[in-house]
């Protein structure tokens, strides 16, 4: 399967401009100055918590200070957008199927009853599982007709974004703005954009501030998926097996 060519920031796949709609925060993505801060805040959140098992994470050494200069270089940071029902999801699981090296993170999938579907569900890459929204799970947050389990996603899906390894890649399925109700997440997802590690997400076509900033970053690589492209942007994979 031929690799599909990569020339600049924005694939030129991601012609039609992605549209702004009602924030759920307002919150932006720090500076890279204050990475060793966030770095550190993350873990005592997580600490806070009683389920920091990433104390000897690679992000260890950004929190004391150690090699956070340049940490970026050379990561691929991949991005796939489109509408809902255009395949992001799918793709996803196909590319992480050819990535041959180590892979952190989570997947979101539908919660279906016969042909309604009720909700959606958190799997990481290592077997966890939990909710992230029902409709019948109430809570303080909710978007749509779906209540968000800002717990499942803390407890489950956040500590799966945290690489233990520089060669980790990093598997985000999805950031929307049931995942961005979670500053845990935002802040977690902000480090992953600054880390020396890869990065393969899905991301909302429409969505807030935040998630313009997230798809503005430096360094990172936006594809509309449609259709057409689906099976040629498989050959993303081999971005990854290049680090």
């Amino acid at each position: 399967m031929p690799q599909p060519p990569v020339t600049s920031r924005v694939h030129s796949y991601s012609t039609r401009p992605v549209g702004t709609g009602k924030a759920v925060s307002r919150w932006k993505i720090p500076a890279p100055g204050g990475a060793a801060a966030e770095a550190g805040g993350i873990l005592e959140a997580l600490r806070f918590r009683g389920k920091c098992h990433v104390i000897s994470s690679v992000w260890g050494r950004a929190a004391r200070g150690e090699g956070s200069e340049g940490m970026a270089q050379g990561a691929r940071k991949v991005l796939l957008t489109g509408p809902p029902g255009c395949g992001k999801s799918t793709l996803i699981r196909r590319i992480v199927g050819q990535i041959r090296g180590p892979k952190v993170g989570f997947y979101t999938a539908e919660i279906r009853q016969g042909r309604e579907r009720v909700g959606f569900s958190i799997t990481t890459l290592d077997g966890r599982t939990g909710i992230l929204a029902h409709r019948w799970r109430k809570g303080p947050f909710r978007v749509g007709r779906y209540w968000v389990d800002l717990r499942d996603l803390e407890e489950i899906a956040v500590p799966s974004m945290m690489p233990r390894r520089g060669d980790e890649i990093v598997v985000i399925d999805e950031i929307g703005k049931m995942e961005c109700l979670s500053s845990l997440f935002r802040e977690t997802l902000f480090r992953v954009l600054h880390s020396s590690n890869g990065m393969l997400a899905s991301i909302a076509e429409k969505g807030d501030e935040f998630m313009d900033s997230v798809k503005g970053h430096p360094g990172v690589l936006l594809y509309r998926v449609d259709p057409s492209n689906r099976d040629s942007l498989v050959g993303l994979a081999s971005l990854f097996d290049e680090l």
